[in-house]
């Protein structure tokens, strides 16, 4: 993909030793999601880091005063090249990912800036990723994003020890400095500090664990289903969110989940070739679950077996972790007129 490119002096701190669980974060009703997708720690928070040497004085966007040594103006998420999502709906302003990544676990002083990528939210609100990989934005300038969609690939670019993704909250399109910043604590709209889409599997019309073996007469369609645990902070929803986005639609994909994939045992109850159907609830709240009824047609060849590969989906952000989570059944098409 070919990206817009704005030049930057935005360098990020860089990332400390200590390692907090993400479960302090507290619940909140803020606007905010957790920028990733699958469950991390962090490595630094916001604020003060380095005891009260009065190197660093001031009042944030918060109101907060602080009197430090070092102030860290956002929280560092220890994220090794992995999906960097947006944490609010809002538009994309501006993306640097030209520059290199720092070799190994070096931590060069006055390295070139760090790639990022900077999202307006709306309201004088703003939020930055920084220190992603070369060439790792998913996104381009002036493009509109959703909660949760992936904007780039976090990386150990500009002043940073080890890949990783630091996170800011501002009030400024512009300026870096302290006083414009926002303590990320107590925004998220996760429960307990959750990423925001997760979820396993439960149990399917074949009743074994992981994989589904099934018979479809040639010509004929059957009633099948599936069930999966919310584990995520998001609610799922037939229906979109204020912002555009959250609805759970199950999908027929590729053996890695990357990509929708029309299956040849689609059924007219499908709502397109690839996308399977909406959950059966109206809402599945987090550690509720949540089935997703639909029919298999059996109009491939008679004494065909056949692989269907399930991810469940909203704005095509796909919530099993590749390679290891996508579901798999299998369905064999028995000859005309089977019982």
């Amino acid at each position: 993909m070919s990206h817009s490119r704005q030049a930057s002096l935005i360098v990020g701190l860089a990332l400390a030793l200590s390692v907090i669980p993400l479960g302090t974060v507290a619940a909140s009703t803020g606007p905010y999601t957790l920028p990733f997708w699958d469950s991390v720690t962090r490595s630094r928070s916001y604020g003060c880091v380095s005891g009260t040497a009065s190197a660093w004085t001031g009042v944030n966007a918060d109101g907060t005063s602080y009197d430090c040594a070092h102030f860290h103006s956002g929280i560092d998420f220890r994220l090794s090249y992995d999906p960097v999502v947006s944490s609010r709906a809002g538009t994309v302003i501006a993306v640097v990912e030209s520059n290199p990544n720092n070799p190994g676990s070096d931590c060069p002083v006055g390295s070139p800036p760090a790639n990022f990528v900077m999202i307006d939210h709306g309201n004088g609100q703003f939020s930055r990723y920084l220190h992603l990989t070369t060439n790792g934005a998913s996104v381009s300038i002036n493009e509109h994003v959703s909660a949760g969609q992936r904007v780039g690939t976090s990386g150990n670019s500009g002043i940073s020890c080890g890949a990783h993704l630091h996170y800011t909250l501002t009030n400024s399109s512009t300026s870096i400095a302290n006083s414009h910043t926002f303590n990320p604590d107590g925004k998220w709209t996760t429960s307990s500090g959750r990423v925001p889409w997760s979820t396993d599997f439960v149990s399917q019309s074949s009743g074994t664990a992981v994989l589904g073996t099934a018979d479809v007469c040639y010509g004929e369609t059957a009633t099948y289903w599936v069930k999966f645990k919310n584990l995520g902070g998001r609610k799922w929803s037939t229906s979109n969110d204020s912002d555009g986005n959250g609805r759970t639609v199950l999908y027929s994909t590729t053996s890695t989940g990357t990509d929708s994939l029309p299956s040849q045992l689609q059924a007219s109850d499908w709502e397109t070739t690839a996308r399977v159907t909406a959950a059966d609830q109206a809402s599945v709240a987090p550690d509720g679950a949540g089935s997703f009824t639909f029919g298999i047609k059996g109009n491939g060849t008679q004494g065909q077996t056949y692989t269907l590969y399930l991810n469940l989906d909203a704005y095509h952000l796909h919530w099993f972790r590749y390679n290891d989570q996508v579901r798999v059944s299998v369905f064999i098409v028995p000859h005309q007129g089977c019982i």
